[in-house]
C-alpha cells in the first residue's frame, strides 16, 4: 500500500498482526467458519436439489439407469465441493486484506 518492498510489506503485516493478537485469533476463527459452512453446505444442497429433481423423474432412469441419479449426484457435490472451496479461498482472502487495511488505518 505503501510502494515498499515485499519483504518490508511482509515485516509491517506481520508486526500489525503481533500487536492485535486477539483481534486477529476472532478474525481467523470467524473466517475459517464462515469458510467451512460454504464449503460444506454449498454441495450438500446442490446434490440435494438435483436428487429431489431427478428422483421423481422416469426418463432420467429409463435413459441412463438406476444408479444414474447417485452417480449425477456425487459429481454434482465434487463440482460444488471445488467450486465452493475456490470461492471460500478467495473470500477469506478478501476479508484479511480488510483486517489489514482497517487496522492499518486506525494507526
Amino acid at each position: 500500500m505503501e510502494g515498499c518492498s515485499f519483504c518490508t510489506g511482509a515485516k509491517h503485516s506481520f508486526v500489525l498482526i503481533a500487536e492485535h493478537p486477539g483481534q486477529t485469533a476472532i478474525n481467523h476463527c470467524v473466517n475459517r467458519l464462515l469458510g467451512c459452512l460454504l464449503t460444506i453446505s454449498t454441495p450438500l444442497v446442490c446434490g440435494a436439489l438435483l436428487f429431489w429433481h431427478l428422483d421423481g423423474t422416469d426418463w432420467f432412469e429409463d435413459k441412463y439407469g438406476e444408479r444414474a441419479v447417485l452417480i449425477a449426484v456425487c459429481v454434482t457435490v465434487v463440482g460444488a465441493y471445488l467450486i465452493s472451496s475456490s470461492v471460500a479461498g478467495g473470500y477469506i482472502c478478501i476479508m484479511d486484506t480488510l483486517y489489514l487495511s482497517a487496522f492499518k488505518d486506525m494507526e
